[in-house]
């Protein structure tokens, strides 16, 4: 019989690290559930662990059953899940050894978001002013913004310059892992008082998400976390009821009708007419073939919901808000993300076409590559007999 393994052990650390044979930092929670986005329990009392410590900010309790839920347990399942939000980044905090504390590079990281990253987050100078100002502003009372801006900096850093890029990673993984502890806890149960800086590191977040899946170099990566992002972006509409607080406050900006109207549609009518053609197209091309039921109504709803969101883009005019390239996946069915993540040739078809759409952003840097890598992913799951259908995407994602 080979010789058992050898682990270290844990005897006071939490029940997540005692299952898994790793060793627990034994904080609150620890390192290694923050890094992978785990509920973090003890199985003894807080105050008689070695170690615990009564003073660390930001502590988050993520004890699923000692939450006082002020929305629905069913909402939160379905917007959450098991591992709600930080699922979206397990591939950037998997097998991350991380620091323990901020650093002297984090100055660094603050004034490279006030003077830089957040210029980049907006094509309209006001809303620049509120992340460069207000968001910042926001964080020094809410240190989980403050990693989210700090974590959002350094991916910026590392993607802009691939010489500095694995230092900036690990730092912008570690200010990731804090923000989303915190984050995780407060957002099952927003109030008045913190949906303003909830909405700023969900906004945050959802960025940084866009633009994470370019680290990975595996063909098919984009593709497989991209539903992911999908569901991040879903978990917004949890602070839906508290939209009117986000609109009378710093934030307002963020939302679009709190923007001066100025619309140049002209420069999107022909984009739009013909987006439109192959929208039609592929509607008639699943009415001939062999679709369930089913799928095909949730298909047909996807088209729809493309059709709507260029609508908006098309009446809001130039230059377009990063915010709405994220209408599509706020506004699908469930079902679709599920017949993504199968990689159903049909459900690949719909996001070949969102990836149209995103082309409408690409001066957003976190937007930039996206388009494209999940193209190529689409195109390597598509069976033989739809290649063709991805040619209209390339040219549209290949022209200047």
């Amino acid at each position: 019989m080979p010789p058992r393994r050898a682990h270290k052990k844990s005897r006071t650390g939490c029940v997540q690290c005692k299952e898994r044979r790793v060793k627990c930092d034994e904080s609150v929670p620890c390192l290694n559930c923050a890094r992978r986005g785990l509920p973090c329990r003890y199985a003894i009392p807080n105050g008689k662990r070695p170690g615990a410590s009564s003073s660390r900010p930001d502590r988050a309790h993520n004890s699923q059953t000692e939450l006082s839920l002020s929305i629905s347990d069913h909402l939160a399942q379905r917007l959450l899940g098991k591992e709600p939000i930080s699922s979206a980044f397990d591939h950037l905090l998997a097998n991350v050894a991380l620091p323990s504390h901020w650093s002297a590079q984090d100055p660094e990281l603050m004034y490279h978001y006030c003077m830089l990253t957040s210029k980049t987050l907006s094509r309209r100078e006001e809303v620049q002013n509120v992340w460069q100002n207000a968001v910042p502003k926001i964080s020094f009372s809410h240190e989980y913004l403050m990693h989210g801006i700090l974590a959002l900096s350094a991916l910026h850093i590392a993607l802009e310059t691939p010489e500095r890029c694995s230092s900036y990673l690990t730092r912008s993984s570690f200010h990731l892992a804090l923000g989303l502890r915190t984050f995780r806890t407060l957002l099952h149960s927003p109030t008045p008082d913190n949906c303003c800086p909830l909405f700023a590191f969900s906004g945050v977040m959802i960025i940084y998400a866009y633009a994470s899946p370019v680290a990975g170099d595996d063909a098919l990566a984009p593709l497989e976390n991209i539903v992911e992002v999908f569901k991040l972006c879903r978990g917004i509409l949890v602070l839906e009821p508290f939209m009117h607080y986000v609109r009378e406050g710093p934030l307002r900006l963020f939302m679009w009708d709190g923007l001066p109207y100025y619309s140049d549609s002209r420069s999107l009518d022909e984009f739009y007419r013909e987006f439109l053609h192959q929208i039609h197209r592929l509607r008639h091309f699943f009415t001939i073939e062999n679709i369930d039921a089913t799928q095909c109504s949730v298909y047909n709803h996807g088209l729809s919901e493309l059709e709507s969101s260029l609508a908006r883009m098309r009446s809001a005019g130039l230059p377009l808000e990063c915010g709405m390239a994220f209408l599509w996946p706020i506004s699908v069915r469930d079902e679709l993300f599920h017949y993504i993540q199968q990689k159903c040739p049909y459900a690949c078809l719909l996001l070949a076409f969102y990836c149209v759409q995103l082309r409408l952003f690409r001066d957003f840097w976190f937007l930039r590559q996206l388009p494209q890598m999940l193209l190529e992913s689409i195109s390597v799951c598509l069976p033989a007999r739809l290649s063709g259908w991805l040619e209209w995407p390339r040219a549209v994602l290949s022209a200047d």
